[in-house]
């Protein structure tokens, strides 16, 4: 702004001075050649001459008071257009500088999710290691007795014991093969007696081991990647596909006393 005023201030100076230089040659001139160098005083003047004579001695002076306002003009005309592209840097640079902020929100929005999944992920993690010893300990003191199937005509097929062969089993492998293999049987006896149900002398168990197979199903996809691959080598989704077939199996022989699903 102050050199914007001092531009206008030196094109006004300059202005004045030519102007003053102006009249004062006209003065001078006057002085020294009298006024009749300037006028005929003993003609009396019409309006027209008069006001051609004023023409003649102003119109210099309007000459260079357009030029002087013309060159204002353009000064200030160039300053705007400075201050209009120090204005747009500004602007530049405040978009910069909002997309840097931005950029930074972005990537501490995504460290706090990464935080919070991980931290999430190990919970998830301690739950299913603690499902799992549950299994290990489930496959040693619980699904004791023969599995039946038989008919109302009184016909009878037993698979004495098809779980004892989990006792001690401490891998989640080892017992879906358990499950792999009596999954076989069960089906191989429907199919050579189609009209015969199941029976299973502790089939509730069956509820409880359903219920933890499906709370692990619910929340695998939350844990870590270490934990979705044990899972995924350990053959889990058999394991929940093997029991609910046993499930459905035993409820359709009636021998399941209840069912929280």
């Amino acid at each position: 702004m102050e050199d914007k005023s001092g531009k206008r201030w030196s094109w006004g100076v300059f202005g004045f001075v030519l102007t003053a230089l102006y009249l004062l040659v006209l003065g001078i001139s006057g002085l020294l050649h009298g006024p009749a160098s300037l006028i005929h005083w003993e003609d009396p003047m019409s309006p027209n001459e008069a006001g051609d004579f004023l023409a003649g001695i102003f119109a210099p002076l309007a000459f260079l008071w357009l030029f002087v306002a013309t060159m204002v003009q353009s000064q200030e005309l160039a300053l705007q257009r400075q201050e209009l592209e120090l204005t747009r840097q500004e602007l530049k640079a405040t978009r910069e500088v909002a997309a840097e902020q931005a950029a930074e929100a972005r990537s501490q929005a995504k460290f706090i999710g990464e935080q919070t999944a991980m931290m999430q992920a190990q919970e998830v993690d301690k739950e299913i290691q603690t499902r799992l010893r549950w299994l290990f300990d489930f496959s040693d003191n619980k699904l004791k007795g023969p599995m039946t199937f038989g008919d109302d005509q009184g016909n009878v097929m037993q698979i004495r014991a098809p779980f004892d062969d989990m006792r001690g089993m401490r891998t989640l492998r080892a017992i879906v093969e358990v499950f792999n293999r009596r999954r076989r049987q069960a089906e191989s006896a429907l199919e050579s007696y189609p009209n015969r149900v199941a029976s299973y002398a502790n089939a509730d168990d069956f509820i409880e081991l359903r219920h933890m197979v499906l709370r692990i199903q619910a929340i695998k996809e939350l844990a870590s990647s270490s934990t979705r691959a044990e899972l995924q080598q350990g053959h889990f989704l058999s394991l929940a596909a093997d029991v609910e077939f046993f499930f459905d199996l035993l409820r359709h022989g009636e021998t399941l006393t209840s069912d929280d699903d």
